[in-house]
């Protein structure tokens, strides 16, 4: 299987998801979460709170 690009590595990575998922949550004024994946094209997604039912949570974003 060939390498990913490094570029995708920095886009698909925590620190992204954490940036997405805040910038979400505060132009929804909805809470949001970021999940694990098994997938490597997508290591981490980012979704409101009330659809990641059974999800491995790496960070919730909630609005206050």
């Amino acid at each position: 299987m060939p390498l990913l690009d490094p570029r995708r590595y920095q886009l698909c990575g925590p620190v992204h998801a954490a940036r997405v998922a805040l910038r979400l949550t505060e132009e929804t004024s909805r809470d949001h979460i970021v999940t694990r994946t098994r997938e490597r094209l997508q290591p981490f997604r980012v979704c409101p709170h009330d659809e990641a039912e059974g999800a491995l949570i790496a960070l919730t974003v909630i609005v206050l």
